[in-house]
């Protein structure tokens, strides 16, 4: 739209506070941002409360480094709008891996909102059948870099080492590469006789037919593989947040993957 990004978070509250005075939802699921983008949320959760409606926030298991986290929770009075606006916390992962409500120093009243649910996955996703395999095909190993925008150089090595490699390879770029990345991608793809997919529809479903995968450490893939109980060999990136990097030392810790430092 040809409009600013202030209009458009005008544009955005004022939908979705419309969706929510029309519906009347008995509970408002937030993902991560209690206040929503640019505070695009704040009309409608003040509406919520009229016909008894509950807000419940959800997060994902590791958002960043501790001190950046407070520091951002408290410039943008993050932990007192929860207070205020949520009746729950869903934390999206389990404290063997990462205490969130101790990390991030969450004060006593939302500690007592907060329930881990183990990891978030595909509705279909299932164990993988442990059949043993009557054909002598090589294995297959799958690298993906997510979604895609930051992907390029992982991609581009896990190409050049299964050039002589004894397994067959399958590659995805992730929706928000580039076409210039894409291209080049492509390109190198086909030198090193890798099998390339500029995106897939649904991930998930390539997972219980590779032996292996290369990945980044976004939370949507390691969750995917690990519940299929897939190997994987996780590269994350540390930068602009070091969720991701975070998140694989301490699957690693737990023999859950291999790690690659950055």
């Amino acid at each position: 739209l040809p409009i600013s990004p202030t209009m458009l978070g005008v544009v955005r509250a004022g939908l979705i506070t419309a969706a929510v005075e029309t519906f009347r939802p008995d509970v408002l699921l937030i993902d991560k941002h209690p206040m929503g983008v640019r505070g695009e949320l704040r009309p409608a959760l003040r509406s919520l409360p009229e016909w008894g409606g509950r807000a419940v926030l959800g997060l994902r298991d590791i958002l960043d480094d501790p001190a950046t986290v407070r520091e951002e929770w408290s410039d943008d009075g993050v932990v007192e709008f929860t207070e205020a606006h949520c009746d729950a916390l869903l934390i999206y992962g389990t404290p063997r891996v990462f205490d969130l409500v101790g990390e991030y120093g969450l004060p006593a009243s939302l500690a007592r909102r907060a329930r881990h649910c183990g990891y978030v996955v595909h509705p279909e996703a299932a164990p993988r059948p442990a059949l043993a395999s009557a054909s002598v095909r090589r294995p297959r190993v799958l690298a993906t870099a997510g979604g895609g925008e930051d992907g390029r150089r992982l991609l581009e090595t896990f190409a050049q080492a299964a050039r002589a490699a004894e397994w067959d390879a399958v590659m995805v770029a992730g929706p928000q590469s580039s076409a210039a990345d894409q291209g080049a991608l492509q390109r190198i793809a086909a030198e090193a006789r890798v099998e390339f997919h500029a995106s897939v529809g649904n991930l998930p479903d390539l997972l219980p037919h590779v032996d292996a995968l290369v990945s980044m450490g976004g939370y949507n893939t390691l969750s995917e593989a690990l519940s299929l109980g897939t190997p994987t060999l996780c590269v994350p990136r540390a930068h602009p947040r070091r969720e991701q990097l975070m998140r694989a030392r301490s699957f690693a810790s737990l023999g859950l993957l291999r790690l690659v430092e950055p």
